[in-house]
């Protein structure tokens, strides 16, 4: 069996230089490359990260999606920034401007202005516009704003003291227990009065429920 050295120093390499190789020979001979990006902070370090993903049809119609790139950005994201990061990102992969149809991006000024600098034509994406739309409308809600700093100091609370947190795990244990003797007890109860002399709606709801409940197993 190789050695960690073996498979970090060269097996690794040589993969990625393959791999390589072949995104890039069907990116030259696309005709049209439509891409995506977008930019956003990583949640478990302090990091901004920019990605790019090309899209295209090859002569067969079929469809290819490759990831190209997932970079840090460092300092402030301004449109300039944003515009010098995607040009390197394409002039690595020797991908002409006049080649992209079209880049679908968050609806950020920044990335805008970007991309409109660049002279390539871009979308916003219209996913991220409904969330928008939707955080928005509730965010306009007094009660969901007092709701969600409620449950932000709550998590918050269980994120800082290891004490809480484990006190936390082991009380949902015992839900999750209590709640597998209620589903036992449930079942128990709905097959004995299944074999009894109950009032016709209760006979029936049990019989519907024992016969799902076997159905699913």
């Amino acid at each position: 069996m190789p050695s960690r050295h073996y498979i970090a120093e060269k097996g690794i390499p040589a993969l990625h230089t393959k791999v390589r190789e072949q995104v890039q020979r069907h990116l030259k001979e696309a005709t049209s490359i439509a891409l995506t990006t977008d930019l956003w902070s990583s949640g478990v370090a302090p990091m901004s990260l920019l990605s790019l993903t090309a899209h295209w049809i090859d002569s067969s119609f079929t469809l290819h999606n490759v990831v190209l790139h997932a970079r840090e950005l460092r300092g402030s994201h301004t449109s300039m920034r944003i515009r010098n990061a995607i040009e390197e990102m394409l002039a690595k992969w020797d991908i002409d401007n006049d080649k992209v149809h079209v880049v679908m991006r968050d609806n950020a000024a920044n990335m805008k202005k970007a991309f409109a600098d660049m002279g390539v034509q871009s979308l916003g994406c219209f996913a991220h516009t409904l969330q928008l739309v939707v955080i928005q409308g509730l965010l306009a809600q007094r009660s969901i704003i007092d709701a969600v700093a409620n449950a932000r100091k709550l998590v918050g609370h269980f994120k800082h003291s290891p004490k809480a947190y484990s006190i936390l795990e082991d009380i949902q244990v015992v839900i999750i227990l209590l709640l597998l003797l209620l589903l036992v007890v449930v079942v128990v109860l709905c097959y004995h009065f299944s074999n009894c002399t109950f009032p016709p709606s209760l006979s029936c709801h049990c019989n519907i429920s024992v016969e799902r409940m076997l159905a699913n197993k």
